[in-house]
């Protein structure tokens, strides 16, 4: 279940309608959201941002030493540092996934835009072999794996004689003849 958060169109309408639901203004605070309406919300835990010399107390303790300079470049790693996997799950866009599909080390400073640290291994990419759920095309699919050297023009006809689309079944046999070149090639 899903609670709607009442908005209002000011700061001191917000305040108001707090006063009026009862809500203490020590532990609840008006905030403004994307929209430029206001809201009523507890107020969260402080956080207390750590100051650079107990951050790097920190790592001279855990790590043996404070922020380093990157290898490569020398500039400080502090500047931020961004690994492989973090940088493909912080992206939808295919076009900038495929841009970080082809860094080929682990790390990059986002000082200098510099990759480092260790090899990537290649993950080859899988071979799809054929549609999942049993349709149209799985069906095709089938059929021309019954029919492994058969003309197309046989296939074809045989698919049309199951009940398929007789463009569905050239277009899904052309599709199956390429995958099968390509495990063929692979295997």
């Amino acid at each position: 279940m899903t609670t709607e958060i009442k908005t209002y169109s000011s700061k001191s309408t917000a305040k108001r309608g707090a006063k009026r639901a009862g809500l203490d203004l020590d532990t609840n605070e008006i905030l403004q959201n994307e929209e430029g309406r206001w809201y009523v919300s507890e107020k969260g835990p402080v956080v207390v941002e750590p100051t650079q010399e107990e951050f790097d107390a920190y790592y001279i303790k855990e790590f043996g030493t404070a922020h380093c300079p990157n290898p490569k470049c020398g500039v400080h790693l502090e500047n931020g540092v961004q690994d492989y996997e973090n940088l493909l799950d912080a992206t939808d866009d295919k076009k900038v996934r495929a841009e970080i599909k082809l860094m080929k080390k682990e790390y990059l400073c986002l000082g200098c835009g510099e990759e480092f640290g260790p090899d990537l291994e290649a993950k080859p990419e899988p071979v799809k072999r054929g549609p999942v759920n049993k349709g149209a095309v799985q069906i095709v699919w089938d059929i021309c794996d019954a029919n492994v050297g058969e003309r197309r023009k046989d296939v074809v006809e045989t698919c049309v004689q199951a009940g398929i689309n007789f463009h569905t079944a050239k277009t899904q046999y052309q599709k199956w003849f390429t995958a099968l070149k390509a495990c063929a090639k692979e295997g």
